[in-house]
């Protein structure tokens, strides 16, 4: 996490999912729903957006704003967190552990400068505090619904949740197309 952008440690977790529920299904012959469908091609369409933040390096924490994104994230999850639908309550687990992986970023940049000292930081309470309560939304939304929706919209939600502290939070910038100079590409 401390190398590569927050955006892009975010993909390895969510392309398998949008890869592995169709592989499986066909697999194994189960039919996917269309509620089920639909959130597989949530989390593609989050995926598809991750490219957005790959042209900065990540490697600079803007802790202001990063703390404005992650109080306004979290409140967001805690009343999604609160309602009874499944839907809602995977939403609040994909935005919970999207708090979660931008706070363990901060504590990797950090690590360069201040070493083990970084995990004793307000970051590693945050991680620990969004990990929990992503945990017990998701809990909660496999309690109440079906396990492909919940599982993909949580996986979604979290990537951009990543995409976002990426570009705002950790000074990514936003990917420009290359320009083209005889048959070379240049940045």
């Amino acid at each position: 996490m401390a190398i590569a952008p927050l955006s892009l440690v975010q993909a390895f977790a969510a392309g398998g999912l949008a890869v592995s529920v169709p592989l499986a299904a066909r697999l194994f012959g189960h039919r996917i729903g269309t509620d089920q469908m639909l959130a597989i091609l949530l989390v593609a369409a989050a995926l598809a957006s991750l490219p957005i933040a790959l042209a900065g390096s990540g490697d600079r924490l803007h802790a202001t704003t990063l703390i404005g994104a992650v109080i306004v994230v979290s409140a967001l999850a805690a009343v999604l967190a609160l309602r009874p639908s499944a839907a809602t309550r995977a939403i609040a687990a994909g935005l919970f552990y999207g708090v979660a992986d931008a706070a363990i970023k901060a504590i990797s940049v950090r690590w360069s400068g201040h070493g083990a000292e970084a995990l004793i930081s307000g970051w590693t309470v945050l991680a620990l505090a969004a990990t929990f309560a992503g945990f017990l939304s998701f809990q909660a939304a496999l309690r109440s619904g079906s396990a492909v929706p919940a599982i993909s919209l949580m996986t979604a939600f979290a990537a951009l949740v990543a995409l976002a502290c990426g570009v705002f939070g950790f000074g990514g910038r936003w990917a420009r197309a290359p320009r083209r100079l005889g048959s070379t590409y240049l940045p």
